[in-house]
């Protein structure tokens, strides 16, 4: 079902592995993980694979059981999740690598300890394997964390739109594939592995792309965050693509949008205008992630 090579997976590592139809559209771009040598994860996002991961097992006649695990993540992210998890878990936790996770029973709590997370602040993942368990989790981990200032919280669009990290539903719309989301470095062309898309996303690489998901640097006074798709021009007013989500970053001191934009208007430095609340502002096109 990938798109990426998972044929050299090893348990204990998880990898970014987008899905694609068979004409080559995104339609999600989950974590893979392999948890042991019969049992592999897919931690998906807000769409319902669960039904085409059955129904591509059972056209192919595979010898595969498909399940919705009883499995929960809570992320533990930040600057101190580090030493919150060592302190909760113990010290071989901070010899984690990136991706890579352990699979463990803590205090009667079974659960998967994954140093990944969808920030760049660095942290880890915790997938519960027991519903039953979810309070004992949360207050282990509360309870250790008070004399750091834990908090409550979810993900930022800001903080994942300075640094890039792609929200699929939210920065491609449905007919995007891979290469136009900005994640075709996810995409395994070139390798003897076949998968469901690839021979449409061949022919998508040779014609060329005719739009692409960029980062736009927009003018003005502080804006609010819109998450709704609105519209872009060139200059001149003809149409040049749309704005998928737009934020103020404190970080750079600017706003900063997402944007499908239409080929050539997709060239790093294109002069173009967002359709805002206040009216039109300029913008100028940027590549991913945002080099400020």
């Amino acid at each position: 079902m990938s798109a990426r090579d998972l044929s050299q997976l090893k348990i204990g590592v998880a990898k970014y592995a987008p899905l694609c139809d068979h004409e080559g559209r995104l339609i999600n771009d989950p974590v893979v993980l392999r948890v042991d040598e019969e049992t592999i994860w897919l931690s998906i996002a807000d769409s319902d694979i669960l039904l085409w991961a059955r129904a591509i097992a059972g056209e192919g006649d595979y010898d595969v059981e498909i399940t919705d695990p009883d499995v929960s993540p809570l992320a533990v992210q930040g600057p101190k999740a580090p030493a919150l998890i060592a302190q909760v878990f113990g010290d071989w936790t901070e010899e984690l690598k990136f991706f890579h996770f352990r699979r463990i029973t803590h205090q009667g709590i079974p659960l998967v300890i994954c140093r990944s997370g969808w920030s760049k602040q660095g942290g880890f993942e915790l997938f519960l394997e027991d519903s039953d368990k979810g309070a004992d989790l949360w207050d282990l981990i509360w309870n250790a964390g008070k004399d750091l200032g834990i908090r409550p919280g979810g993900p930022n669009n800001v903080e994942r739109m300075e640094n890039f990290l792609f929200s699929w539903g939210s920065d491609a719309d449905p007919e995007c594939d891979p290469f136009q989301s900005a994640i075709g470095q996810y995409v395994d062309l070139g390798v003897e592995h076949d998968f469901i898309g690839k021979e449409a996303l061949i022919a998508k690489r040779v014609e060329g792309p005719t739009r692409e998901l960029k980062g736009l640097l927009i003018d003005g006074e502080p804006l609010e965050a819109n998450p709704a798709p609105v519209g872009l021009q060139n200059p001149n007013g003809t149409y040049a693509g749309e704005t998928r989500i737009i934020c103020y970053s404190h970080k750079f001191q600017r706003n900063l949008g997402l944007g499908i934009i239409e080929v050539p208007n997709n060239l790093p430095g294109t002069k173009v205008r967002v359709e805002t609340k206040d009216g039109w502002r300029s913008a100028v096109v940027s590549d991913l992630p945002f080099d400020l």
